[in-house]
């Protein structure tokens, strides 16, 4: 396995540059592509969350200067995640959307008499069977199925929050389950020790001695992108995915890269990991590929 942070060539300047250099490492087997990420924001006008797409219509006024925080990153991501799908080939690869319904706890002052959790179950109820419409356009517009294109999240689950059949991943569910189930269990590998680092405010998984990945936390002790990813990536390989694409926002560089790396390099989880990086140069409204990373085998 081989991992470094230069690991893209810095010639590939374009996303579609950077797929097409991945596609040509993702060896014969099942591909999961993580495209369309999106952040959830309370509305105030209309007393909801509401997706924070901008081509959803949903965004009030009040909200507006959010838009600053995505741009058109969940549209973008999402066509060349279809792209992807499409070239691969959709009977081996599926389309995974990701909700971050937990950014809002940071940026946002809800009203006294709403809960996070009760908006989060009522968005959820009436939206986790289908995807945003500006989604569904796009989905129209190839021929594609929504069932046939999203990788579903049919579960029984402890918590009412998410709906038993859903082609959404939560966040917020994710980082719970790394903080109840996945932290022990890791930490009972071969060879793997999982400690709290006080100094660094981190959750430290060292093998044989030496540091394998950090989930940083905050004050609250919540971990922040390294744990959810790893639970993502938890449920992946149950379902025998042998590769994954992930579109990120470049907020979500370095944790990420740290989680994947883990799985990847340490676990033996998966056969290879493609990050994209995406973000916002100043001054522009489309989003842009940064950065990349691609950790796997014999490269």
């Amino acid at each position: 396995m081989v991992y470094t942070k230069t690991a893209i060539p810095l010639r590939y300047r374009t996303a579609d540059e950077l797929i097409e250099w991945g596609k040509s490492r993702l060896s014969a087997g099942s591909v999961s592509i993580l495209a369309g990420h999106y952040l959830l924001i309370y509305n105030h006008i209309r007393g909801e969350l509401v997706p924070l797409i901008r081509s959803e219509g949903l965004i009030g006024q009040a909200e507006e200067p959010f838009l600053d925080l995505s741009h058109d990153f969940p549209e973008a991501t999402f066509r060349k995640g279809l792209d992807l799908l499409l070239s691969i080939g959709r009977s081996r690869s599926k389309i995974l959307l990701l909700v971050d319904d937990e950014t809002l706890r940071f940026t946002q002052k809800l009203p006294e008499e709403f809960r996070l959790s009760e908006l989060r179950r009522s968005y959820y109820s009436r939206n986790a069977s289908l995807p945003p419409n500006a989604f569904r356009q796009e989905l129209g517009m190839r021929q594609l199925k929504v069932e046939d294109t999203f990788e579903p999240n049919f579960a029984r689950r402890a918590s009412s929050m998410l709906p038993t059949q859903s082609f959404i991943f939560s966040e917020h569910i994710l980082r719970k389950k790394f903080r109840k189930v996945l932290r022990k269990r890791l930490s009972m590998l071969d060879g793997l020790r999982l400690r709290d680092d006080p100094l660094t405010t981190s959750i430290v998984l060292e093998r044989d001695g030496r540091l394998v990945s950090t989930c940083v936390v905050d004050e609250n002790g919540d971990q922040t992108c390294s744990g959810p990813a790893l639970a993502l990536m938890d449920i992946l390989r149950a379902r025998s995915y042998e590769h994954f694409v992930w579109f990120l926002p470049s907020g979500c560089k370095e944790s990420v890269a740290r989680a994947v790396v883990l799985a990847v390099r340490e676990l033996n989880w998966f056969k290879s990991a493609l990050l994209i990086y995406e973000t916002t140069p100043p001054g522009e409204a489309s989003v842009q590929l940064r950065d990349g990373l691609f950790v796997g085998e014999n490269w």
